[in-house]
């Protein structure tokens, strides 16, 4: 060999046996497995490492799924000898039975500047929550008010109350409409109440939170019906605010529809059952 390769050769050796010796983290462990106990809603694990190389070593990067929460080192850079602790949070949520998650960490080790971290969850033992029930906005004793043909035209009331922190101001009650028949002439519908036989008001108990509707009947000589809309100051309705029904039930009109409509289905002849075939 001749003096000036051999020159060249003492030169480069350094480094290359820096290059050699500037190592990796080094990890207690790169897969970490994970049994959740029924009542968890979350799981965690500590991924801890440490710099056995003779350089310092720096993070530049952790990377992770984003159903993951991961609580970065302390610090960036590490000495020889030195080491810390990545933690892995997972936040339970709808997904059961047996996932992996997976973490990179990026750092400027040469060999191996990109690390790769494996959780893997089993999920199997945690039951999966019933979906929460929305909680009702306020709470109605009953919805609909029944008088009987004949029967007096006293009053009678419902009651309303608010059962969401904020108030919720109700001003007024006003029957629902519908659209009449279809005039010929016109084509079109027109609004019209449903019925002019029941006075209804409501008065606030508890501004804003407890309430009374009263409805009157102004006459129960037949049956009749109405449904109303509770609204604000300016006569929108409330919103989810129930619909209210008053009624004048002619009981024995309804038992004669009802015989009459039992005698009509005993009259009609049964259809023949088809021959089975040979």
């Amino acid at each position: 060999m001749s003096p000036k390769h051999l020159l060249a050769l003492i030169v480069a050796l350094p480094m290359f046996l820096a290059a050699a010796s500037h190592g990796q983290l080094t990890w207690e462990a790169q897969t970490i497995q994970v049994k959740a106990k029924p009542d968890a809603k979350q799981v965690t694990a500590a991924f801890k490492f440490r710099n056995e190389t003779d350089y310092s070593l720096t993070i530049r990067a952790v990377r992770g799924p984003k159903d993951c929460r991961i609580n970065r080192p302390g610090k960036r850079t590490y000495r020889p000898g030195e080491g810390d602790t990545l933690q892995v949070t997972y936040p339970i949520a709808a997904e059961r039975g047996k996932l992996t998650r997976t973490i990179a960490v990026f750092s400027d080790s040469t060999r191996e500047p990109r690390q790769e971290l494996t959780l893997k969850l089993d999920l199997s033992d945690v039951p999966i929550p019933e979906p929460a029930k929305p909680r009702p906005i306020l709470k109605v004793d009953r919805s609909m008010l029944m008088w009987r043909v004949g029967e007096s035209m006293a009053p009678k009331t419902l009651n309303i109350e608010i059962l969401q922190k904020s108030p919720v101001a109700i001003a007024g009650i006003k029957p629902m409409i519908r659209p009449a028949p279809r005039m010929k002439a016109k084509k079109q519908a027109i609004p019209t109440p449903l019925t002019q036989a029941f006075i209804a008001d409501v008065k606030a108990i508890e501004e804003g939170r407890r309430y009374r509707v009263t409805i009157t009947p102004t006459q129960t000589g037949t049956g009749q019906s109405a449904m109303w809309q509770l609204v604000d100051a300016e006569g929108k309705r409330v919103r989810a605010t129930p619909t209210i029904r008053s009624v004048v039930v002619d009981i024995k009109a309804m038992r004669k529809r009802m015989e009459a409509a039992k005698k009509k289905r005993q009259a009609t002849p049964a259809l023949p059952v088809p021959a089975a075939k040979p």
